[in-house]
């Protein structure tokens, strides 16, 4: 009878997402988080999580995000709810 050893790897993979205020965020009152927080436009958010605007859009109709619209039609996402999602 033949014995054969099985070895098992695990890894866990891990990110950190830095998010720069320069590029047009706002800082104000997040409704679901209940505090102030940093709101990036959309754009940004796409760019930070590597996805398209249209991706950004569709979680955001999906509930994923926490988010702010201005009157002229501008998105703001929270960066709370943008590093949640990563």
């Amino acid at each position: 009878m033949k014995i054969i050893k099985l070895t098992s790897i695990q890894y866990q993979k891990r990110q950190k997402v830095i998010l720069r205020t320069s590029s047009g965020a706002i800082e104000m009152f997040c409704p679901k988080c209940e505090n102030l927080q940093k709101m990036f436009p959309a754009s940004q958010a796409a760019q930070v999580l590597h996805l398209s605007e249209r991706e950004i859009f569709n979680l955001v109709e999906n509930d994923n995000f926490h988010i702010f619209e201005t009157a002229d039609g501008r998105l703001y996402i929270c960066a709370l709810s943008i590093s949640n999602l990563t």
